[in-house]
């Protein structure tokens, strides 16, 4: 057997803080996708809500003019893909900082 005297590569800073990067990246999205179900439960119900408010009381349907109606759903899933979205942008202008450059 030989041996040889190589002494341990000292770990990558930049590849560290990548790492960390990610696994902070990944906890955020994470949060982020369990508040989401939690919106969305909630403006389903809502939604149904006045689905059977309207049901029941269709003499107010007659009284208000019809106006375009977006669901609480479908607003509660544009607002976390818009804050999925600027996530997203932030790490991956974070990342460009930590990325050595090839100059």
């Amino acid at each position: 057997m030989s041996e040889t005297n190589e002494a341990p590569k000292a770990p990558d800073l930049h590849q560290q803080q990548l790492d960390a990067l990610e696994a902070a990246s990944k906890q955020q999205l994470d949060a982020l996708a369990q508040q989401r179900d939690m919106a969305m439960e909630s403006a389903k119900y809502w939604d149904n809500v006045a689905k059977q408010a309207a049901a029941e009381r269709p003499e107010l349907q007659v009284a208000i003019p019809p106006t375009p109606h977006v669901s609480s759903a479908v607003l509660t899933e544009a607002h976390f893909t818009y804050l999925e979205s600027i996530l997203k942008a932030q790490v991956d202008f974070v990342r460009t900082l930590l990325t050595p450059s090839e100059r």
